[in-house]
This record gives structure tokens, C-alpha cells and sequence, in this order.
């Protein structure tokens, strides 16, 4: 685990073995990481980075999970949470203290993302089960479940949005069209209540791992395998 400082040459440094995932507090003074190798037991760590020294200093290890982690992902700002993912399909809140508030087993196998919506209200998380699970991000109440054709790598969710602009969910796989590793690969758009995609969006060869929503719901970001990251518009 690294962090560098804008403008310098050096970084301060922490050796973890088996880090699958990490991410910082919205404010920057809280590193998050998921742990979990084969040569690594799986576990949790909270960091918090001391600027003026500077350092990394170990605030909690957790070792007690439903099931090894995959990813970590910090909650809305005021909310001092964090969510993490894992392998058996649970998705945990934690506080930033590293003391569990809930865990829910959302899905039937791993699930490889999870993303907050621009406006912080939502949580949606990504599976390799094919679909994905919309929830509150701060009570877990579920909100909407929607089914993909095919194992997500990540997900990007728009809540609704005045004039009765329903909930969409973009999601991104390594499914080509052909079934070659080079293969076009489509992007699906989903809406809540329907089994259809609203929209299909083409450009990308090969897996798409990453998707990030535009805010203003203007549009989405993806890259993959191909080695390029391109920005999708809807009309």
C-alpha cells in the first residue's frame, strides 16, 4: 500500500501481502483495504495517514468475515461508513472504526464491484450471478434488483431523476459477442421493472472491466482489455 504526494518524489509505504482491493476516505486521512491470498488470511485493515510525518498508521485488522474479500468501497462523506464485498456474495457496512454494522448476502457468488450513485443514496452492487442489487446505502433496504444476460465486472447506477426519469444501471462484462478474447463487446443499459435492455452501447473489443457514472446523468466512462477508455453519451 502506497501513497504518493502530489508533487513529490517519495511515498510512504506499508508492505501487505495479497491486497485484492483498496480505496481512500472521501477526505483522504483513511485507507480501506481488503486482503486475501492464497499465502495471505483473508482480512480488513483501516489505515489512517498521518500528512505532516508522513505516515500509515494501523487503526483496526479484521479478521472475522462471512467470507474472504474483494473489494472495499467508502460510503457517502458525512457518513463515516464503508461498504466491503466478497466471495460468497455477502456485502458488509462497516464503520470507519472497523466495527461491522450489517452484512447481507445479496448475491449467489462473488461480487466483483460496488458503486455509490453520484448523490451518495444509493449502493449498487455488481456479480458474477449475473445480476445487480440496488440498495440504500445507509440502511441496506433494498431498492431494486435487476437481472443482466451475463457475469458483471462492474456497475454504474443513476437514480431517478425529475419528469419521472426512472433508475438505470449500466454494466460491463467480459462477455464478447463472438466469445473471442478479442471480440466486440457491447454495454447494456437497464431500468428497474424491465428484462429488456433500454439501450446498447458498442465501441469496446474484448473484456470491459471498469464503468463510472457521469454526473447529470449524461453518460457513463468504460475501459478494458483494449486498452482504451471510452465516454458513452445517452441521447
Amino acid at each position: 500500500l502506497m501513497v504518493w504526494v502530489q508533487g513529490e518524489h517519495s511515498a510512504e509505504a506499508i508492505s501487505l501481502s495479497g491486497i485484492r482491493g483498496a480505496a481512500w476516505s472521501p477526505f483522504c486521512e483513511l485507507a480501506a483495504c481488503a486482503i486475501g491470498s492464497a499465502t495471505s488470511p483473508p482480512s480488513i485493515s483501516v489505515w489512517r495517514y498521518q500528512q505532516h510525518s508522513p505516515t500509515l498508521d494501523l487503526l483496526q485488522l479484521v479478521d472475522a468475515l462471512p467470507s474472504p474479500p474483494i473489494t472495499v468501497r467508502w460510503g457517502p462523506p458525512s457518513s463515516g461508513t464503508f461498504f466491503s464485498s466478497h466471495e460468497a456474495g455477502e456485502l458488509c457496512l462497516w464503520e470507519n472504526t472497523g466495527e461491522m454494522q450489517q452484512c447481507v448476502k445479496m448475491h449467489q457468488s462473488e461480487i466483483t464491484s460496488v458503486r455509490l450513485s453520484l448523490d451518495g443514496q444509493l449502493v449498487a452492487s455488481a456479480s458474477m450471478d449475473k445480476s445487480v442489487r440496488i440498495l440504500s446505502s445507509e440502511t441496506l433496504q433494498e431498492r431494486a434488483s435487476i437481472k443482466f444476460d451475463r457475469p458483471l465486472n462492474d456497475v454504474a447506477v443513476f437514480p431517478d431523476a425529475p419528469g419521472g426519469v426512472p433508475l438505470q444501471v449500466v454494466g460491463v462484462s467480459n462477455i464478447t459477442q463472438n466469445r473471442q478474447p478479442n471480440g466486440p463487446c457491447d454495454i447494456p443499459v437497464m431500468t428497474e421493472g424491465s428484462d429488456r435492455p433500454i439501450g446498447v452501447f458498442s465501441g469496446h473489443r474484448g473484456a470491459v472491466r471498469s464503468c463510472v457514472a457521469m454526473p447529470e446523468r449524461i453518460g457513463f466512462a468504460a475501459g478494458g482489455d483494449d486498452g482504451h477508455i471510452r465516454i458513452h453519451l445517452f441521447p
